[in-house]
């Protein structure tokens, strides 16, 4: 019968994974991005919506960090506005009024972010992609741009330094050889390597080059998303040139 519906909102995670992977199919990768590590809840109200019979005026709270909340402005907020409308389950009943943008409350960031793809296939990285865990969708654009070249690589491999520095861990975005050559690649941006931690990784980036992986790269999470591909040509050149 027209309009019954389960008033149900779906599983906040597999919504806020659905609406990532609806803005990438439309080419809306820089949306995508601000999704990175965000959470939601789909809040139902009483009201009925304007648009159709029985649905319900449902609220989107996206929680982000709170330095990112500048970059939504409301031309973004109508943009996530219409994806989330299009990725709800329509026999759900529940039809988006409005996107709230709330900062998520944080504990203070550890010196180095917990692993994700060390030994295993699935760690605490928010984006699930080709069977692996990733921190940003720049991440898994640069992954897939890797597939499509005859090379070995290691995406979030987590090191461990012996000798003297007594078992220290750092972590690379992308462990690459190619031809018998080892280098790293490292996508730069928020919110795991935002500005204010520059200092931070290019001591890490010296901590390998001490143990001899001399081509060590850095490349802005934007670029990475607009053009992967010149991205990861770039990176194989030098490397091959080293």
């Amino acid at each position: 019968m027209p309009g019954r519906f389960s008033h149900r909102p779906p599983d906040s995670r597999s919504f806020l994974h659905a609406l990532r992977q609806y803005l990438q199919a439309r080419n809306r990768h820089e949306t995508a991005a601000l999704l990175d590590g965000a959470s939601c809840a789909i809040t139902p109200s009483s009201a009925f919506s304007a648009d159709r019979w029985n649905a319900l005026s449902t609220t989107v709270t996206i929680y982000v960090p709170g330095e990112r909340l500048a970059q939504f402005p409301g031309k973004v907020r109508k943009e996530l506005w219409l994806a989330a409308d299009a990725v709800l389950p329509k026999d759900a009943g529940l039809d988006v009024e409005q996107i709230v943008i709330s900062p998520v409350l944080q504990s203070p960031r550890l010196e180095e972010p917990l692993g994700l793809n060390a030994g295993m296939l699935a760690g605490q990285g928010p984006i699930d992609h080709d069977g692996l865990r990733f921190r940003s969708c720049a991440e898994t654009r640069i992954h897939d741009a890797l597939k499509r070249h005859p090379v070995l690589f290691f995406p979030n491999a987590a090191a461990v330094f012996g000798g003297d520095l007594e078992g220290k861990k750092r972590e690379a975005d992308f462990l690459v050889c190619s031809g018998g050559k080892w280098g790293m690649l490292e996508v730069m941006g928020e919110p795991y390597h935002p500005p204010v931690t520059a200092m931070r990784d290019h001591e890490r980036a010296r901590s390998f080059k001490d143990f001899g992986l001399r081509v060590i790269e850095f490349y802005d999470a934007a670029r990475c998303l607009r053009e992967p591909e010149m991205v990861v040509d770039d990176f194989l050149r030098r490397l091959e040139n080293s």
